[in-house]
């Protein structure tokens, strides 16, 4: 019989609800609930405070400094990359073309370098959003 409740998804011990474990079970679960309701009205309380120190943390100037050179060093980069196979003005037109037939006519005119230096830059390119 018990075999068949917990194949169907049913417990056994609460289904049946007058037993001492189910007792103690159903207890026990109204204090976690409560615990947890507690815990979360506490946190959500404190949110402010927490953002506001993660804020104090990472905003000093030597953070916002090497984030900064990061990003400058990653777009020197990139620039490099695309200059070096002449696809700046490509890649440009690319990203201001909403046409897909003129999309794929620019795409279809990429010399060799041209397509190696717009897929060498998507390495990069990924790093930053």
């Amino acid at each position: 019989m018990n075999d068949e409740k917990i194949a169907h998804g049913e417990c056994p011990a609460a289904s049946s609800g007058n037993t001492p474990q189910a007792a103690r079970f159903s207890q026990r679960l109204r204090r976690l609930r409560g615990k947890y309701r507690a815990s979360r009205r506490e946190m959500m309380q404190r949110m402010p405070g927490l953002m506001g120190s993660i804020r104090a943390r990472y905003a000093t100037t030597p953070v916002v400094a090497m984030s900064g050179l990061l990003f400058l060093a990653s777009q020197i980069s990139i620039a490099r990359i695309l200059h070096g196979g002449n696809a700046t003005a490509t890649l440009l037109t690319l990203q201001t073309t909403f046409c897909a037939e003129a999309f794929a006519d620019v795409l279809a005119s990429l010399d060799p370098d041209q397509l190696a230096a717009l897929l060498g830059h998507f390495t990069l390119d990924f790093l930053h959003p």
